[in-house]
């Protein structure tokens, strides 16, 4: 037996050693902590304070030491690579932007921001065991889906358990085994564990992006097993073994050659980038340079895919036991490829470009020519000067960025648009649905009417005939030269007829009386309903064929003839039927390059155009269905205005796996007229995020969702950590780096009702001094914290019977705390609801029909275009050879190509608004290709709401002396705020943004009139601005300061009837 002063030492030391004397005394030990190897202390000094304790001494630091304890024996000497491992990962969480430092301007987040390396640091505190199970953990997360890598460690746990259990009754053991074999570990240890393991990846993945999308694409081209037995815990041992051994050789310098995917698994999971020589047609060798990897270590690869289409690279299948409550194991099979990419908006947008070209012919290479035609469809708007739908603006802008990219940069966008061609064909839409390529304009009934002219419809016809097989010398066009008029005929083939007649000047030209005919036969029939709108989208129903009786040639009886392409009730071509034969429908659509040589026509009225895409995007059949394609393309949009706000964030491609328009948040109807809201914003994030989960905005706005984590984020609704006084848009939401630890997809939500302090019986606390002017802050001991209630509720995603739940909500309490004490408990967002004057409409949240009504300002939208004559191509100055033609990447080339950039301003007063304003309104309406656009207008009104004193022509004096707030009390604590004066009061946090927040969330919840006042105040016309009636029911910004104005000079102190609370 172990004397007492060996036990003193093991517990002092940290010692693994299982005594029997630790044994007898009923030793825990999970709860030992020892000394991190060398390698990982930078690490544990990167992380922040709460992930550092929990990596030490929490439920994290548990897991590790029995996880660790559970799977050490019998594992292989693989020192080399927990070296390694140690130096990468303190390297990486050494990098500010991946791993900040939480901060008052993350307001109650604070604690949670910075990567999540809980389990690595938990890990390299445990043991030399522990860090190995953190490698599994990396493996498992970087090729399966988070319900299915928990159920592989349940399963993984229990085996485990068993084989040592049987390793203790059949042979000689030691006192450390039979310890392990009674660990228990719960679910949801193993769910954190995973949890933290997946968010570090993504964190990791982001530093070493350059060497990460390499070895992607090198995977991407191999297909091996990771393992080659089916058996869970076999196969998962197998793997994570031979991927640590094989490793470990590569750093010290040996050479590896690759049969298994699992070693490759593992280089992706752990970040170690050795240099690769791949074998086959032209082998080469991949340098990657990476430090950690001795000279001589090369990965040799010799497996290619036998078809280049297939890249899910690398693969495991496995049987899961532990996935659902009920029935057989469930077979899953996991690929490392492009499913499990993630990209940036950026990028997906150019697979989304990709899945429209999806439909619009095979382009292998020349990319640039529907690129090009899509911008020479948005140059036709800026030619007319009218302003362009939404969708067309959003594909245009995405085409106008693949165009100007160049080297590198051009070819992965070019890989990303052959993937949307080739992956996501629906991703748009399905096929069947989709207009005909290039948004309809390839559909000869739409091209037709853009020739104004019989002459011009004719010669459309014509030059529209290479893309139908068909007897040119048979054919005739029928056409109409007025509504009122009977049909006449001409042949399609020009050169059949030889009559001409002399001119005046001794030319000779054709004649169009001997080519052109008519026929008094009226008697037209068609073999089925043809329908006009039918022509739109082409022929699904093989006996829809209209055929017409019409003479073949002047003076000639009637034949049967059958339509072929055009618009069948102006100008169409017709082919001959004989009887023996069935109706032969073909598409009624051209191909591009046809419809690139029609649209340089001279004939063409381009001012026509708008009308007919209109016509496109609004059209709808019985079902409903081809309006989803514009929809997903505005859908682009709205995902645009989103992420520009959340810095680097990423997306699950598998979220192009169905049709955007699909997706809750695109089908819910704009929240007009503040357009879309949080909740639809949050739904977005969670699809992109995941890749997978479509959540109801109904469902999250109705459980007053403020925040969501998940991987290494936390997306905050901006309201709960900005200034009350900021003007934000309803769906504003900022990513912080971090999480709150928990797996899957969490939802935050407040509580029902918020708790706060209790007055109690003090009174020598509070003053209520007169307020005299002076701005202070004399709150700057507040501060916001984040805490959880045992609340959580799991939300339904569809199907059921699966142990781990994919999304959840999570109740949290956000707490005001002063100087270490609390005070009160927030529902942020309902209470900004008050001072963001959300039940009426300002300046800001008007339609522009409305602020055209009120300010006169410019309105083109679609519904408001009138066409009045033919402006034909010489009027708009328009040549769309140079869209198709021009070189993207130099300034002569973007002449037509590239959009004005605009006007990005925010000014501090209203002259400087105007001015800006007045000189971007210059600079549109000066050149003649482009549109005056309203958002000058909304940058200087949301100026208006930022500055409160925007047109304020009061002295300095005057705009300090509160004298017409009187009687009016300074309130300078949180026990004055919550026990309020009797008479107007002012908080006092200047230039404090939280405790602003924080005062005016209290003072509404407790159901004060609180309004919030800029930094820069003007009593007068706050006292105005702020709180009267007349302010209350004034139609708009521009009102309420004109009527501010109007008061402030002609100054009456006010007779209030109720007392107001000012955060100042």
């Amino acid at each position: 037996m172990a004397s007492f002063s060996q036990l003193t030492a093991a517990l002092i030391s940290g010692s693994q050693e299982t005594t029997l004397a630790l044994a007898s005394l009923n030793f825990d030990f999970s709860l030992v902590k020892v000394e991190a190897p060398i390698e990982y202390q930078g690490f544990g000094m990167s992380l922040s304070k709460r992930r550092k304790n929990d990596a030490e001494a929490g439920l994290t630091h548990i897991t590790a030491r029995k996880l660790g304890a559970l799977f050490e024996e019998g594992l292989p000497d693989v020192s080399s690579v927990f070296e390694a491992y140690g130096r990468r990962v303190t390297e990486i969480a050494q990098i500010p932007s991946l791993n900040p430092k939480g901060s008052a301007e993350d307001g109650p987040f604070a604690e949670h921001v910075g990567a999540d390396g809980t389990t690595i640091w938990a890990a390299a505190t445990s043991g030399k065991g522990a860090i190995a199970v953190h490698l599994l953990a990396c493996m498992l997360a970087r090729i399966w889906k988070a319900p299915e890598a928990i159920s592989i460690w349940t399963e993984l746990v229990v085996r485990r358990k068993v084989a040592l259990q049987d390793q203790c009754r059949t042979q000689t053991f030691q006192l450390s085994t039979l310890e392990a074999a009674k660990v228990q570990l719960t679910r949801e240890q193993l769910s954190a564990w995973d949890a933290s393991a997946r968010a570090w990846l993504r964190t990791a993945d982001e530093a070493k992006r350059l060497q990460q999308t390499q070895l992607t694409l090198i995977l991407k081209n191999i297909s091996l097993p990771v393992a080659t037995t089916i058996d869970v815990y076999a196969g998962v041992m197998e793997a994570w073994t031979m991927a640590m051994k094989s490793l470990n050789s590569l750093i010290q310098g040996m050479p590896q050659r690759i049969r298994q995917g699992a070693v490759l698994l593992g280089l992706s999971a752990w970040h170690i980038y050795p240099d690769m020589f791949s074998l086959g047609v032209g082998s080469t060798l991949i340098e990657q340079h990476d430090a950690l990897v001795n000279k001589g270590g090369v990965v040799t690869l010799g497996f290619k895919n036998a078809d280049p289409a297939i890249d899910d690279g690398i693969y495991w299948s496995l049987p899961l036991a532990y996935l659902r409550y009920y029935g057989d194991p469930v077979t899953r099979t996991a690929s490392a490829g492009d499913q499990a990419t993630r990209v940036s908006l950026n990028q997906l947008h150019q697979v989304a470009l990709g899945s429209v070209f999806a439909t619009w012919g095979k382009f292998p290479t020349d990319l640039a020519t529907p690129a090009g035609l899509i911008l020479a469809v948005q140059g036709i708007y800026n030619a007319l000067k009218v302003k362009s739908p939404q969708w067309l603006q959003t594909i245009a802008a995405v085409s106008r960025r693949f165009l100007r990219a160049s080297g590198s940069e051009r070819a992965e966008a070019t890989r990303l648009v052959q993937f949307g061609q080739r992956r996501c064909p629906e991703f748009i839409a399905a096929a069947h649905v989709q207009p005909a390529p290039v948004f309809g304009l390839t559909n000869m009934r739409l091209l037709v009417n853009l020739f104004p002219t019989t002459n011009g419809k004719i010669e459309c016809l014509r030059q529209a005939s290479k893309s139908f097989d068909l007897d040119t010398g048979s054919a005739i066009i029928r056409y109409y030269e007025s509504r009122s008029s009977g049909p006449r005929y001409t042949r399609l083939n020009v050169q059949m007829d030889h009559q001409f007649k002399r001119l005046f000047d001794g030319t000779m030209k054709q004649s169009r009386e001997a080519t052109d005919w008519k026929s008094d036969y009226s008697d037209e029939r068609s073999t089925g309903d043809f329908a006009r709108d039918n022509d739109y989208i082409g022929y699904t129903n093989s006996n829809t064929v209209p055929f017409v009786f019409c003479p073949p040639a002047p003076e000639s009886p009637c034949a049967l003839y059958e339509f072929v392409y055009g618009n069948y009730w102006t100008a169409a071509v017709f082919r001959p039927v004989h009887q023996e034969q069935h109706p032969r429908p073909v598409p009624n659509t051209i191909k591009i390059q046809n419809l690139i040589l029609i649209l340089s026509s001279k004939s063409i009225d381009y001012s026509l155009l708008p009308v007919q895409l209109n016509e496109v995007s609004l059209f709808t059949s019985s079902s409903g269905e081809l309006s989803d394609y514009f929809r997903s393309l505005d859908a682009l949009d709205l995902a645009e205005k989103i992420y520009s706000r959340l810095g680097s964030s990423t997306i699950d491609l598998r979220v192009t796996q169905q049709p955007l328009h699909s997706w809750d948040w695109c089908t819910t109807p704009k929240n007009e007229p503040h357009g879309y809201d949080l909740a639809c914003a949050f739904s977005c994030i969670a699809s992109f995020e995941t890749g997978s989960l479509d959540l109801d905005p109904g469902d999250l706005e109705a459980s007053a969702v403020m925040a969501m984590s998940y991987g290494n984020s936390i997306y905050v609704a901006e309201q709960m950590i900005s200034d009350p006084s900021e003007a934000l848009p309803l769906y504003a939401i900022k990513r912080i780096i971090g999480n709150i630890g928990k797996s899957g997809l969490s939802l935050l939500v407040p509580p029902e009702s918020p708790r706060t302090r209790e007055l109690g019986f003090s009174w020598n606390n509070i003053n209520h001094c007169e307020f005299g002017g002076q701005l202070e802050d004399n709150f700057a001991g507040t501060s916001l914290h984040l805490s959880f209630s045992d609340y959580q509720m799991g939300i339904d995603v569809g199907g059921h019977g699966q142990r781990d739940q994919e999304a959840s909500y999570i109740e949290a309490i956000v707490s005001i705390y002063d100087c270490g004490e609390w005070v009160a408990d927030l529902d942020i967002l309902r209470a900004s609801e008050q001072w963001r004057g959300l039940g009426h409409k300002t300046a800001l949240q008007k339609s522009p029909r409305e602020r055209k009504r009120k300010y006169g300002t410019e309105d083109s939208y679609m519904e408001d275009l009138t066409i009045s004559g033919t402006i034909g191509i010489k009027h708009v100055k328009f040549n769309i050879s140079e869209y198709i033609t021009a070189d993207h990447n130099c300034d002569t080339g973007l002449r037509y190509v590239e959009r004005l950039e605009k006007p990005t301003f925010i000014p501090e007063d209203l002259s400087s608004a105007a001015a800006a304003a007045a000189d971007a309104r210059a600079r549109w309406e000066g050149n003649e290709q482009y549109a005056f656009d309203l958002d000058t207008h909304e940058a200087a009104e949301q100026a208006e709401r930022n500055a409160i004193n925007i047109g304020c022509r009061h002295t300095a004096q005057e705009r300090s002396d509160p004298s017409c707030l009187a009687p009016v009390v300074a309130i300078d604590s949180w026990a004055e705020l919550l026990d309020p004066p009797a008479v107007n009061g002012v908080v006092r946090a200047w230039d404090n943004k939280m405790a602003r927040l924080c005062a005016a969330a209290v003072a509404a919840q407790k159901g004060y009139n609180v309004h919030v006042v800029a930094k820069s105040p003007c009593w007068r016309c706050d006292n105005v601005g702020c709180y009267t009636e007349e302010q209350h029911n004034a139609d708009s910004l521009r009102e309420a300061r004109r009527l501010a104005e109007e008061l402030g000079k002609a100054y009456v102190p006010l007779t209030l009837d109720e007392h107001h609370i000012f955060i100042c």
